[in-house]
C-alpha cells in the first residue's frame, strides 16, 4: 500500500461503520514516515544481584529515544515490564535509600 492509497472495504458499510471507514481514510492519509533510530540498553542477568533468581532470568532497561526515561524488563518468577521517567526514577532511589536507614 502507497502513502495515501486507500483500500475500499470488501463488506459494505452502513451508519457507525461508514464513519470509522472515512475515520481511517484520513488516517491512512495523515500517516507520516517511520522513523529509525538506535536506543541504549544495558542487560544483566539477575543470578549476580539476586539470591531468589533463577539461571536464565534476566533484567534489562532501554533508554527511550528521546532520552527522558527508560523501558525495564525484568524476567523471572515474577515478570515485570514497566516505564519510567528520570525524574520518577530519581525518587524511587531516594525513597528506598530511606527505607535502608
Amino acid at each position: 500500500m502507497y502513502k495515501g492509497e486507500y483500500i475500499k472495504p470488501i463488506l459494505p458499510v452502513t451508519g457507525y461503520d461508514k464513519q470509522s471507514a472515512n475515520i481511517n481514510k484520513i488516517n491512512l492519509i495523515k500517516m507520516k514516515e517511520i522513523d529509525i533510530y538506535k536506543r541504549k540498553a544495558a542487560f544483566a542477568e539477575l543470578k549476580q544481584f539476586c539470591t531468589m533468581a533463577k539461571e536464565h532470568d534476566y533484567i534489562e532497561v532501554t533508554e527511550w529515544a528521546n532520552g527522558e526515561g527508560f523501558d525495564v524488563n525484568i524476567e523471572s518468577t515474577t515478570q515485570a515490564n514497566f516505564q519510567i521517567t528520570y525524574g520518577q526514577f530519581a525518587a524511587l532511589k531516594k525513597l528506598v535509600k530511606k527505607l535502608d536507614k
